[in-house]
């Protein structure tokens, strides 16, 4: 049975600063559908774009080392 590693506080930290740095993109792709009438439609929410994309990009970095 595998348990779930523990995350470390700079773990917490990168992937923190990493959500904070997708966000603005986020918010400026969700806004962008609102202004093309043919842009594409997704359901998904600003926030949970960026943390998305800071849970793919944070283990990479971690995964470097």
């Amino acid at each position: 049975m595998k348990h779930k590693k523990e995350q470390s506080f700079e773990y917490r930290i990168y992937f923190a600063l990493i959500y904070l740095a997708a966000l603005p993109f986020a918010l400026g792709k969700w806004m962008f559908r609102f202004v093309v009438p043919n842009a594409t439609r997704a359901n998904r929410n600003f926030f949970r774009r960026s943390f998305e994309q800071a849970s793919s990009v944070t283990p990479m970095i971690f995964q470097s080392r």
